[in-house]
């Protein structure tokens, strides 16, 4: 008597009474109709009808702020090692990176995160921050291109933009370029990946960021204002940045930290791959090396799931997981 099924992401894997897998697998997104038992030992015939969402379409790493240092012992580089041990068992097609890759954009830094990235099997899609500006010659010499670009896989539309510079970190010719592009694919979800976020949003907790050496977008600017329009309402759009590196447990103080959609579109901030940071709610702020977090993200044809990883429990903190339904 086959008492026993599980339903998995490749199908439905039926057991016998001892739990013993049989060999039968039943192909997913399909109606169904499995003759087995109940525990009274009576014939039962349920149709079973799979969601499409059941089958997973492909997962990525995505970080920002990993700030990679030039020495081979760093905190930067142990908590980067082992960042892409967890992508790699992750089964991650790629990793996408929400700007500073370095930590003060020296050769040493680069050739440092090069070599590390060289190590691995998974594909790369870096962009700048503002630590990475330095000397933008050396980061394209390493990473490639200084262009804004896009990924396309599956129905999806990765978009990543660079951090220009500390004076103007994004122009509105380049929020044109972005409108053209998101007005063309209006029927596709849109990762767009850039370095800081929209003031007020997620990553901008209590609005702690105003005021410092690398503010975050002001929505009140031309830019700003330029770029909050052409987002807001856009609910295919799913904006992810980093810079603020504040902690996923920020969302246990504010409570839009992580994830934002009060303006239309999905704003999902990325806490650092290195440095995590915790704001009280005094203002104070505090930073923990050698606990980098970052997300293995699993892409399903209607939703998506965000799985912030913290290397310094080495787990998932599922109790900060979160989906989005597009």
């Amino acid at each position: 008597m086959h008492k026993l099924f599980d339903i998995h992401k490749d199908g439905i894997k039926i057991y016998d009474t001892s739990e013993n897998m049989l060999d039968f697998n039943i192909v997913e997104n399909k109606l169904c109709d499995i003759t087995h038992f109940n525990k009274n030992g009576d014939l039962v015939t349920p149709n079973i009808e799979y969601d499409e969402n059941v089958s997973l379409l492909y997962s990525f790493g995505l970080m920002s702020d990993i700030h990679v240092k030039g020495e081979s012992q760093d905190d930067s580089v142990v908590d980067y090692g082992k960042s892409l041990q967890i992508c790699e068992a992750s089964n991650c097609k790629f990793i996408a990176y929400a700007g500073d890759m370095t930590y003060n954009g020296t050769n040493a830094d680069y050739n440092q995160l090069k070599t590390m990235m060289d190590t691995t099997n998974i594909k790369h899609y870096p962009t700048t921050g503002n630590h990475d500006v330095v000397d933008k010659n050396l980061y394209k010499s390493y990473l490639g291109t200084l262009d804004d670009y896009t990924l396309e896989l599956y129905n999806d539309l990765f978009i990543f933009m660079h951090y220009d510079s500390v004076a103007e970190p994004l122009s509105l010719s380049r929020v044109e370029w972005l409108q053209d592009i998101i007005i063309n694919n209006t029927s596709k979800r849109i990762f767009l990946i850039f370095h800081l976020t929209i003031s007020g949003t997620s990553g901008d907790a209590n609005g702690i960021y105003e005021n410092v050496s690398y503010p975050d977008i002001n929505p009140n600017s031309n830019v700003g204002s330029a770029l909050s329009s052409l987002l807001n309402g856009r609910t295919n759009i799913i904006f992810c940045h980093g810079h603020t590196h504040l902690k996923f447990s920020q969302a246990d103080t504010y409570t839009s930290n992580t994830y934002y959609n009060k303006d239309g579109y999905h704003s999902i901030h990325i806490s650092s791959g290195c440095s995590p940071r915790t704001v009280s709610e005094d203002g104070t702020v505090s930073t923990d090396t050698a606990s980098g977090e970052f997300y293995i993200v699993d892409v399903y044809k209607n939703r998506i799931s965000f799985k912030p990883y913290s290397l310094k429990y080495d787990r998932f903190l599922t109790e900060y997981n979160f989906e989005i339904i597009i």
